[in-house]
């Protein structure tokens, strides 16, 4: 496939991994860093070489004509997948962003048991992600 450079120092053995990878003909993908940044010295002289220029993940999808990873409304979502008419108090609420399960039951008006219930479910069916700390978003990268 290929590899990509986050962060690499003039002298350091990101070159010699991305030698190897050359020599195997595999593409070589460069984040841009600061020019201040020391550390990013040898990313940035890989861009001036060969390096292909990395913003965000479909950079690389398109390298390789792969689909492309869009962000998708929660419309979307309920006519891509069959979403349960209970799952669509939830969606409403979480569709604003990333949100504790307090205020999540709090706008929903359900009990925590209940919506511990109903977010465990989508979260097993790929419609919500949790995070750290009792928080909830919906999945917003997906293949199409």
């Amino acid at each position: 496939m290929g590899v990509l450079v986050i962060e690499a120092a003039q002298k350091s053995g990101t070159g010699i991994t991305v030698n190897y990878a050359r020599r195997q003909g595999k593409a070589i993908f460069c984040i841009p860093n600061s020019l201040e940044n020391k550390k990013g010295e040898g990313t940035n002289r890989l861009l001036k070489r060969d390096g292909k220029l990395v913003t965000n993940a479909n950079d690389i999808l398109e390298y390789f004509n792969m689909k492309q990873i869009k962000q998708i409304s929660i419309d979307e979502i309920e006519k891509q997948v069959d979403v349960k008419p209970e799952y669509k108090k939830i969606y409403k609420v979480i569709q604003k962003g990333k949100i504790h399960i307090n205020q999540i039951s709090k706008e929903t008006k359900m009990n925590i048991g209940e919506l511990n219930s109903k977010l465990l479910m989508m979260e097993l069916e790929g419609l919500i992600e949790s995070k750290p700390g009792n928080n909830y978003e919906i999945c917003k990268n997906t293949f199409i």
